[in-house]
């Protein structure tokens, strides 16, 4: 995957042609809505610059997943297609907060770089999850037992709620453990592949983690015991994990 290019103030992305004309909709309502909210709150220029770079970040990852069918296309493709996404997005932040004071640029870094890594484990996540569930819808259904006579009336089922993509970090149960934890594998250079290895779990339940979904104390018993085996300034206990 190329790098972005930036001509005349217009960040452009490598896109799939295929997915082209979905994704430049997405990201110029995207922009539409961060230059409004910054042109009617000024001061809410941090906040809004990190909600557009993890915006877009989301929109190409969710539409480049659209490709993948495989797990095998997962890690020869979209891990590395979402490692460099994470780059590029990391420039555009750059060159978004060019004229910024060295500090706030300095913790935009730092705040995005959290976010795009629980983000990218998140999409992961969703990829092995396309795929499995691909494999279950194409397995044979056993036969449907005739239909009994006199049967009482059946309430008809209620429509799931509907979520954009936008609204995932709001409703992800444990959003400040699957952010403490990105950071803990920050702080180390790891990624959740360095967990594993060190005993911290098993690949599934850390992405759920990292997602903000909930797993069971002794799967946060055993994350605490893998980030331990690289202490940096004292030893992780589980009081350090966040109960949200």
């Amino acid at each position: 995957m190329s790098e972005i290019k930036i001509e005349d103030g217009v960040v452009a992305y490598p896109v799939h042609p295929l997915l082209t004309d979905r994704i430049e909709e997405d990201g110029a309502r995207a922009h539409a809505r961060y230059a409004e909210e910054i042109t009617k709150n000024p001061s809410a220029l941090y906040s809004w610059t990190l909600t557009y770079l993890i915006d877009i970040f989301n929109i190409h990852a969710r539409y480049h997943l659209i490709l993948i069918e495989t797990a095998e296309q997962i890690r020869q493709a979209y891990e590395p297609y979402l490692a460099s996404l994470n780059s590029n997005v990391e420039k555009h932040a750059e060159w978004m907060s060019g004229h910024w004071a060295s500090n706030d640029q300095s913790s935009l870094f730092d705040d995005l770089r959290l976010h795009l890594i629980a983000r990218s484990s998140h999409w992961r996540s969703e990829g092995f999850a396309k795929v499995r569930n691909a494999k279950v819808a194409a397995m044979p259904s056993a036969p449907t037992p005739p239909q009994e006579l006199h049967t009482a009336p059946v309430d008809p089922p209620i429509a799931a709620e509907s979520y954009s993509d936008d609204s995932q970090c709001a409703r992800t149960k444990y959003p400040k453990r699957a952010l403490w934890l990105a950071k803990e594998l920050h702080d180390r250079r790891w990624d959740h592949n360095h967990l594993v290895k060190n005993g911290g779990g098993d690949r599934k339940t850390i992405l759920k983690i990292l997602d903000g979904k909930s797993v069971r104390i002794d799967s946060l018993d055993k994350i605490v015991s893998g980030l331990n085996r690289k202490i940096l300034t004292r030893r992780i206990t589980a009081d350090d994990i966040p109960s949200d």
